[in-house]
């Protein structure tokens, strides 16, 4: 019996095997997963290895050139792509499809310990990068205002960035812009020499005393308290009133030898929202995560924050923007 026979003589049969595959249809569209960016596993590696205030040119001879050598020859690569930056070298490694990443990232870390020594001193311990799709931002947004440009990235990094950071499906946030406080300590050299003092000494004494150091257990009663020392700068006056050295039995102090002063990092870039200053977040997902549904809960989140942040603090007078 053929399969119109079995339609004309058998309707309900149809009828109900039909009815099941519509509703299966239906079940797996509303469970399908939505997402821009799905995961693949693109056999790549990046190494980067920072060597700050550095030319490209000697990044290129000193940091770029020996880090090319030591990995081109890895089994399984292709081709090697490198960009010499001031301060940074970035090499891309492409390996074969059918190449084990896991292994690959192995065999580049042993050689990165082989050549590591042969690198100049100052250059950071270089660190290696698997290419993932979830790396990429699935958001970005801009927030502008009237506030003081270092008061707004304070605020934001303080009270909005760990909020959005708990949102599930949400792996982090990063914030572009804005001014990043920073206590400068300018000294002058002509006073350092009068002291028979090198800028090393002031660097190892600041390091010493900006710790919070744990004394130990004491018995109080029936109790075991800990004890630590806080040690750690609360403003401009305590770095200020450092002692440095000594000389005669007469103490020397920070203040002696240089200026302090509470101001902003160096600004290396400009966000600007509106053609006001502003700052920008961009959010990553986890790996696995849908995207639409971690940017629904992203923007809830957001409606929450602009009615009301505890502690009195609130987006209320800030201009958010969403773009892509």
């Amino acid at each position: 019996m053929r399969l119109p026979e079995i339609s004309v003589n058998r309707p309900i049969m149809i009828y109900m095997f039909t009815a099941v595959l519509v509703l299966l249809g239906a079940i797996s569209f509303n469970r399908l997963s939505v997402d821009l960016m799905p995961d693949v596993q693109n056999p790549t590696i990046s190494v980067r290895a920072e060597y700050p205030g550095v030319a490209p040119e000697e990044i290129e001879n000193l940091v770029t050139r020996p880090l090319e050598s030591a990995l081109s020859a890895a089994p399984g690569i292709y081709r090697v792509n490198s960009t010499s930056a001031e301060g940074s070298s970035n090499i891309r490694l492409l390996f074969d499809w059918s190449i084990n990443l896991d292994e690959a990232a192995n065999e580049i870390r042993t050689r990165l310990d082989r050549v590591r020594g042969s690198l100049p001193e100052g250059v950071l311990p270089p660190t290696i990068f698997k290419f993932d799709t979830s790396q990429f931002p699935i958001m970005y947004l801009a927030v502008s205002g009237d506030r003081d440009p270092r008061e707004l990235r304070t605020f934001l990094e303080k009270d909005i960035q760990p909020r959005l950071e708990r949102i599930p499906g949400v792996a982090a946030v990063d914030i572009r812009g804005g001014l990043r406080r920073e206590i400068q300590v300018t000294l002058s050299t002509e006073k350092l020499r009068s002291y028979n003092l090198s800028v090393n000494q002031i660097v190892n004494v600041l390091r010493q005393e900006n710790q919070n150091r744990p004394v130990g257990p004491m018995d109080e009663g029936k109790y075991e308290v800990l004890l630590r020392t806080q040690g750690e700068f609360k403003d401009v006056k305590q770095i200020r009133n450092v002692v440095v050295a000594a000389r005669g039995g007469v103490p020397v102090y920070l203040k002696d030898l240089a200026e302090v002063a509470d101001t902003h990092e160096e600004i290396r870039q400009i966000v600007r929202v509106d053609d006001k200053p502003g700052i920008r977040f961009s959010i990553r997902k986890q790996s696995g995560a849908n995207t639409v549904t971690v940017a629904e809960k992203v923007r809830e989140e957001l409606a929450r924050l602009e009615k009301g942040v505890p502690g009195d603090k609130s987006l209320a007078d800030l201009r958010l923007v969403e773009f892509h």
